[in-house]
């Protein structure tokens, strides 16, 4: 970028925090938040210089926090909690007016990447830290055009594609891939038998007609919940400016950036006045 562009703070950054550009390009500007020699956060802005993404860090630089990802008006798009570096908790997709769409649980690290189009859920990705594991599947979940199944970010099991407009199966599929390796069907049978990971090849399936999968059905539907919450309705000014004070639940805390404050740069607690010493 030829020109000089004011990049937008953090609402939670400290006056004492530096902003460091590590790249730019034509549409993008992606750097990190230090205090001192220490980063604590990852930022990424438009190129007019608006805020789109923030992942905070812990003091050893893993992703602890919220992490959120903001469209071109400054509502929230997507945002996911981190602890000590695996995503654990939910991960929330919202669509324009600020309204949750999917909402799926991480454990430590393990979970379900949703995503959506225009309402529409389009992929499906079983996830372990931060690596395909298990299945993934592109398209309508119930008439898919791409499906496979990982293990540790390795293609390992059978890989279907099907043509988009006649659902019928591409030529060359299905293929068979032990950890990253393209392999004939005898030997992927071979090594089905010892390997847990692996499924059962199955010519049926070679019909691109699947069930939803039950963590799509629970997504959707903790999202529905979440948007019968009276005070999600009151997130259009808290998801473009600072925290709200009247939201109670945990949504609320995640999407308006609260938690960026207190993880981002812990706060110290005060001794209450007369409190005994655990140690005493």
């Amino acid at each position: 970028m030829s020109r000089q562009i004011r990049l937008e703070r953090p609402s939670w950054m400290p006056a004492k925090a530096s902003i460091e550009v590590t790249f730019t390009n034509d549409v993008s500007v992606t750097g990190e938040a230090r205090m001192g020699e220490r980063p604590i956060a990852q930022l990424t802005w438009s190129s007019a210089g608006r805020l789109l993404h923030m992942k905070p860090y812990d003091r050893e630089g893993r992703p602890h926090g919220v992490e959120i990802e903001r469209n071109e008006v400054g509502g929230v798009s997507w945002c996911a909690r981190w602890v000590r570096g695996k995503m654990h908790g939910p991960v929330i997709h919202l669509d324009g007016r600020g309204r949750p769409l999917t909402v799926s649980e991480f454990v430590r690290g393990r979970g379900v990447d949703i995503w959506t189009n225009c309402g529409n859920v389009t992929e499906f990705r079983e996830m372990i830290d931060g690596v395909p594991s298990g299945l993934e599947r592109w398209g309508d979940p119930t008439r898919p055009w791409c499906e496979g199944f990982f293990f540790h970010g390795k293609r390992h099991g059978v890989f279907r594609e099907w043509e988009s407009t006649t659902g019928k199966l591409q030529a060359g599929f299905p293929r068979f891939f032990l950890a990253d390796k393209r392999v004939s069907l005898r030997a992927y049978e071979i090594a089905q038998r010892t390997d847990a990971a692996l499924r059962k090849y199955d010519p049926s399936e070679d019909l691109n007609r699947r069930a939803v999968p039950t963590e799509v059905h629970k997504a959707i539907r903790r999202a529905k919940d979440l948007r019968e919450v009276r005070d999600v309705l009151h997130f259009g000014g808290a998801l473009r400016g600072g925290p709200s004070e009247t939201a109670t639940n945990e949504f609320a805390a995640m999407v308006s950036g609260d938690e960026l404050v207190t993880i981002g740069l812990p706060a110290k607690r005060r001794k209450r006045k007369g409190a005994k010493s655990r140690r005493s």
